[in-house]
């Protein structure tokens, strides 16, 4: 009977301090959960917001290579722009090549007018002095009427030259006309396309800096991220102590807390503590600091 005694004295002796130990696991699990609690719900909204502004990041992205293929046509449009203007140009300087050699034969064309006429006065002159000895002079006068007329055949010519290269002159000054018309219609599209170019880098500007700033949002939560995963980590090592004074307290090296997860086994411990008798629960609920109350709860 004494040693009955001996051995439940000891037994309680042994159960008080099993449950000294497990109202302090107890405590420390319920300080987790909290912890858990709050960790996941923190990791719920950082996800939540890194998804939005992902998705943010893309629509962005989307909106600035749309943008860039817009600019490299413009710029494709500007450059055909500028090559038709170069074939322009270079038109109108052939005419004017065209128009100065016109000039300068109708120069030469005067020049041979002013001569042929100051050789008619001359002639003209000579015969006026010539008619007192007209009866000498006739076979003379007869040369001279055929160089006349000669001279006369050559000026008409000269003259339809200088009517035809007139009517030129004046053709080519109407298609310079309307070259320079188009250069200055050129110029004018020239300067709208600019004006295009500058607001649509204006616009990528203002969106690689959006870009930019979402950027370092996402690196501010995937920052936040990590360290919840650190807090996650920290709940799971505590778990894996409890496991460890679960063992080595009963003697029992196979004992593990149920659950593949850290939540899950968090979820295990909640619900064992919810199973324990009501004196049990007291002295958890002492080594957590709670008051000295009468027990409620299950039995």
């Amino acid at each position: 009977m004494a040693n009955t005694q001996g051995q439940l004295a000891q037994t309680t002796q042994q159960l008080q301090a099993v449950q000294s130990k497990l109202a302090i696991t107890q405590k420390s699990l319920k300080t987790t959960r909290i912890q858990l609690a709050a960790t996941q719900d923190e990791l719920v909204q950082t996800q939540a917001a890194l998804a939005s502004c992902e998705k943010t990041l893309s629509l962005t992205q989307s909106k600035l290579a749309a943008t860039q293929n817009k600019l490299t046509l413009t710029v494709n449009e500007l450059n055909a722009t500028k090559d038709l203007l170069a074939k322009c140009e270079a038109s109108l300087s052939i005419t004017k090549q065209k128009l100065a050699a016109t000039s300068k034969a109708l120069a030469t064309c005067q020049a041979k007018l002013d001569r042929a006429n100051a050789t008619i006065a001359q002639q003209v002159s000579q015969i006026a002095s010539l008619k007192k000895t007209v009866a000498l002079r006739d076979k003379k006068i007869a040369s001279q009427a055929a160089v006349i007329s000669d001279q006369a055949a050559q000026i008409s010519s000269l003259n339809k030259a200088v009517a035809v290269r007139d009517q030129k002159i004046a053709a080519q000054a109407d298609l310079i006309a309307a070259q320079s018309a188009e250069i200055s219609s050129l110029n004018k599209a020239v300067a709208i396309r600019d004006h295009k170019i500058a607001a649509q880098a204006a616009t990528i500007a203002d969106q690689a800096a959006t870009i930019e700033a979402q950027a370092a949002q996402i690196a501010a939560m995937r920052a936040r991220i990590a360290h919840l995963e650190g807090k996650l980590a920290t709940v799971g090592a505590a778990q894996e102590q409890t496991e460890g004074t679960m063992k080595k307290s009963f003697d029992d090296p196979d004992f593990n807390i149920p659950g593949e997860t850290t939540e899950e086994k968090a979820e295990a411990v909640a619900g064992a503590i919810e199973e324990l008798n009501a004196g049990m629960r007291q002295a958890l609920y002492k080594n957590l600091g709670g008051k000295e109350t009468k027990t409620k709860g299950k039995k």
